[in-house]
């Protein structure tokens, strides 16, 4: 099992001469799980805020993503396993599996 800081997470925003930043905070704002920068370079952002906020918002969600993942694989592979003999399976549980791996730092 992943020993991430358990979630839900939050994110809040924050500005300063450099530019902007987004926290992810554990959902009690008691913790600071890590920060994500749009610095200004010449007065310009070097990522805009659209983008940044975005990128908070799914590192945010990260623990209930992995969670809800870890929770769906098993019932898909069931009904998986309903498939006909000699039949592939499905790419995407490949894919679960990696990100999953991934996520806790496991081998796929």
């Amino acid at each position: 099992m992943s020993k991430h800081t358990q979630g839900p997470w939050a994110t809040e925003s924050s500005l300063n001469d450099a530019g902007s930043n987004r926290n992810i905070m554990t959902a009690d704002y008691q913790y600071l799980i890590c920060q994500i920068y749009s610095r200004h370079n010449d007065g310009m952002a070097v990522s805009d805020t659209e983008e940044l906020s975005a990128n908070a918002r799914l590192i945010a969600a990260s623990p209930e993503l992995l969670a809800a993942l870890q929770e769906l694989l098993p019932i898909l592979q069931d009904l998986d396993s309903q498939r006909e003999e000699g039949d592939e399976e499905m790419p995407i549980f490949t894919r679960a599996r990696a990100a999953i791996a991934k996520a806790t730092g496991e081998k796929s």
